[in-house]
């Protein structure tokens, strides 16, 4: 009687183990199954990541371009800041080319300074305000070179005891890229070495010239290379 419960009980467990045994081969299947679409996705990802790397570089390649092509149309262009609104009456050009050439001590000209046009920047602000921004553009680009070299040598420009400051009209981007090094620019300053000429160009370049020896100095996202 005791070895037929044996067999009995024995017979049981090989039931249960037989069915644990295909449960488990069902969970298997179904787990290669999942694995399957869940491996496909990881090869899609990473192809897609592949194509977002590259769109990211080309989209860069093509702001950079769009600020180069920005920063060359604006060549021609002279921002003047604190000049009073209205000054320059109903005739902006007319006003500036003749208050340049008396305000900047330029005394006689080969040709006269000619404006392609003038105009102020953003809406009119209110009474007690500073005044808008006021952005020329030169017919000629020589002309536009001799007015900021003019500028730079005469240093205090006055309108009616009116400090003025004139800057080249630079895009956004390289506006914002210039500040970055506005640190090093006024350390420059406070050194007061004369034998140190320094000058920002529009792509982010520090040129540094001492004794006629010219050194280039990249400063580009807050890192120096010799």
């Amino acid at each position: 009687m005791v070895n037929i419960l044996w067999i009995f009980d024995l017979s049981l467990y090989r039931q249960k183990h037989e069915q644990k045994t295909k449960q488990l081969w069902i969970f298997q299947s179904r787990i290669g199954e999942a694995e399957e679409p869940v491996s496909a996705v990881e090869d899609e990802c990473c192809v897609l990541k592949g194509k977002v790397e590259e769109l990211e570089k080309r989209n860069k390649a093509l702001e950079d371009k769009l600020v180069d092509m920005e920063t060359r149309s604006r060549l021609n262009n002279i921002r003047v800041v604190g000049l009073p609104e209205g000054a320059e009456g109903p005739d902006p050009c007319s006003f500036l080319e003749s208050w340049l050439a008396n305000a900047l001590d330029m005394g006689p000209l080969r040709s006269p300074l000619v404006l392609e046009r003038a105009h102020r920047v953003g809406r009119r602000r209110a009474t007690g305000d500073p005044p808008r921004p006021l952005i020329m553009r030169f017919l000629n680009y020589k002309q536009k070179v001799a007015v900021m070299n003019a500028a730079r040598k005469k240093g205090d420009i006055r309108y009616k005891n009116i400090n003025v400051r004139l800057y080249n009209d630079l895009a956004t981007e390289v506006h914002k890229q210039r500040k970055q090094y506005d640190a090093v620019r006024a350390q420059l300053r406070i050194t007061k070495c004369q034998q140190i000429e320094q000058f920002l160009t529009l792509s982010g370049l520090i040129r540094t010239s001492m004794n006629k020896e010219r050194k280039w100095a990249l400063y580009w996202h807050g890192k120096f290379n010799n």
